[in-house]
Order: C-alpha cells, then sequence, then structure tokens
C-alpha cells in the first residue's frame, strides 16, 4: 500500500461524518478502513499508514497471510514490529500453497 495514494484517497473521496465519527466514501456512503498487505514476506509502510489511521480515526486491519514472521521497523518507534501486530486486527493464513513453499503438501497436487 503507497501511503501518499491512502492520503489522497482519504483525501479526495472521502468526508468526515460527525455524527457517526468516521470517514465515509462518498461514492458508497460506507466508511472507511484500511487494509494494509504484507507479501511475499515483505511488510507494508506501517509508520505513515498507522498515522494517517490516527488522523482520520481509520481501522487498520493488516493481511498478514503472507507475510509469517516478517518484522517491519518503526521509525517512529525506534524498534521492530512483527507483521499482524501494528492495527487493530490482523489475519495469517496457513494453507501450505500460500506461504510454505514445498512444505505440508508438498507435491500432493502433482498429476500422472
Amino acid at each position: 500500500m503507497d501511503p501518499q495514494k491512502l492520503r489522497e484517497y482519504i483525501e479526495t473521496r472521502c468526508s468526515f461524518d460527525r455524527n457517526r465519527g468516521k470517514l465515509i466514501e462518498r461514492a458508497s456512503q460506507r466508511w472507511s478502513r484500511v487494509v494494509p498487505v504484507h507479501l511475499y514476506g515483505q511488510t507494508a509502510d506501517m509508520d505513515p499508514i498507522l498515522d494517517l489511521a490516527e488522523r482520520y480515526n481509520l481501522v487498520v486491519i493488516e493481511d498478514a497471510c503472507q507475510a509469517h514472521g516478517a518484522e517491519y521497523f518503526s521509525k517512529k518507534d525506534g524498534n521492530w514490529k512483527k507483521a499482524g501486530s501494528m492495527g487493530a486486527a490482523a489475519a495469517f493464513s496457513f494453507y501450505p500453497e500460500k506461504n510454505l513453499g514445498a512444505c505440508g503438501e508438498g507435491g500432493s497436487h502433482y498429476n500422472e
């Protein structure tokens, strides 16, 4: 997720609903949330994403399905953080073909 594009999206396509206390996408009238995807063992740039989420009262749900054990160095906090530990919630996947390569079910899908 590109934090700059996230900021542009928020500023051009959303409005703050004071009654609900949430950021609303104008087109759908649904409240906005942020789902950064940590992919191929690499984390999204979480410091600016979390700053935007705090500024606009957004919920961050991390997709860490392909980043088991990945770490992010937070310059803001000065320490390493595990993928899936920075948002309000996170999703992980234990399907072998997604993360583990040849471990687990490796080779079981081969048809002669």
